[in-house]
């Protein structure tokens, strides 16, 4: 409970007053714990998570693993905007082009590229979402890094390459080994 009191002074009799005003707080406290449990689910998420400005490109939120995954702060990606990371979205007009299609759809998952603050460029998959809320529109996007998605594709890629080769030399071998069966008899009847 919040409680807050005041003093009245009457003017007519000189007699004191006093005004207590009691307000229950418990739905506040019970939306302020689940804000709380929502905000620490976000971060858990293995997925990096953004909230940008679709008008701008501009991050509005990140999630604790869209820092961790950029090796930018917090403080700097929320002055950076899709147009800072993708390589794909290399101006602002690329960026409106693409915010319209989520727009439109409103959802999209493509394979992408981010760039870290390192440098180096990362596979990743991108599921963008558009919302609105009140007169403002906000565009979500789950980022997930599929680096090791990609190591493992290309080992089993060439994996398969490795496998077909050997079928093609055990057929080859086993084309050559026929017709040679046959001279390696003959061989033993001409020694006879």
């Amino acid at each position: 409970v919040l409680i807050s009191g005041s003093i009245l002074k009457s003017g007519k009799d000189g007699s004191d007053g006093i005004v207590i005003i009691a307000k229950d707080l418990t739905q506040r406290r019970k939306t302020e714990e689940d804000l709380r449990l929502s905000l620490s689910l976000i971060n858990q998420s293995n997925d990096a998570i953004y909230t940008i400005d679709p008008a701008t490109s501009l991050f509005l939120d990140v999630n604790e693993t869209a820092c961790r995954n950029s090796g930018y702060s917090r403080e700097e990606l929320l002055g950076m905007g899709v147009v800072d990371v993708d390589p794909h979205v290399p101006n602002i007009s690329a960026w409106r082009v693409l915010a319209g299609k989520v727009k439109e759809r409103g959802a999209l998952m493509v394979e992408g590229e981010h760039r870290r603050k390192d440098g180096f460029i990362s596979p990743i998959e991108v599921n963008v979402k558009y919302t609105s809320i009140g007169q403002k529109e906000y565009l979500i996007a789950v980022v997930r890094d599929v680096s090791q998605r990609k190591k493992i594709e290309s080992m089993l890629i060439q994996s398969e390459k490795l496998s077909a080769i050997g079928q093609l030399a055990a057929g080859v071998a086993h084309e050559i080994n026929n017709p040679l069966g046959v001279i390696l008899g003959y061989v033993k009847i001409m020694r006879r």
